[in-house]
């Protein structure tokens, strides 16, 4: 609901006189890498990363633009990346290892800074984002969702009659807290805390429906 609203309220109003209005469908590939930190622990879990780093891997999804002529457009993008905790040595044995996913939904205003008929098309981008954590590794803990804030740079190059290349990276901002479970809320602090800056480094097809 707050994607869909937020891609809405960015082209309010008809599209200037002879503009055609464009809209490009890509699926997404690329590699996910949080740069982010976590704040020292009192309670640590072997089914969960013991950095951010851990959560690197490779990501697949979907993106759509809009453009309403101009300069001025919009996207909405669904990314999920896979990872896998490894296995550390307890006490008790070897644990197991332990799956992981991010899903990252995000819906910004875009802004074409260089087009031109034959050349690539650049663009900047902002808006707002949700971050989900889940798989087997987060599903414990209610697999948490946080409100991040969204930076990118994307381009794409004329490959065929209706279809792009396209390239881009994107930056997630935002604060991550997985609360202690209830039979460990006696010990201070969180499981995982601190501030967040993922980034996503893509490319994709993407498949124009209206005109160029």
């Amino acid at each position: 609901m707050l994607l869909g609203s937020v891609l809405g309220g960015l082209l309010v109003g008809p599209p200037p006189v002879g503009a055609q209005v464009r809209i490009d469908v890509a699926p997404v590939i690329g590699y996910y890498h949080p740069l982010g930190t976590f704040d020292q622990a009192s309670v640590y879990s072997t089914t969960l990363p013991t950095s951010p780093q851990d959560l690197s891997g490779f990501a697949w999804g979907g993106a759509v633009h809009l453009w309403s002529g101009g300069h001025f457009g919009a996207e909405i993008q669904v990314v999920d990346a896979s990872s896998t905790i490894a296995s550390v040595i307890t006490p008790g044995g070897p644990s197991p290892p332990t799956s992981a996913h991010v899903l990252m939904a995000t819906a910004q205003a875009l802004y074409v800074a260089s087009r031109t008929p034959e050349g690539p098309r650049v663009w900047f981008g902002a808006g707002p984002g949700v971050v989900h954590h889940g798989g087997d590794a987060y599903a414990p803990y209610d697999s948490p969702t946080e409100i991040a804030a969204t930076l990118s740079l994307g381009s794409a190059v004329a490959i065929w009659s209706h279809l792009d290349a396209t390239f881009g990276v994107d930056m997630l901002f935002y604060a991550f807290d997985l609360p202690l479970p209830p039979p460990l809320e006696q010990n201070p602090g969180s499981l995982e805390h601190g501030s967040q800056a993922d980034a996503l480094l893509h490319f994709g097809l993407s498949w124009t429906l209206g005109g160029r």
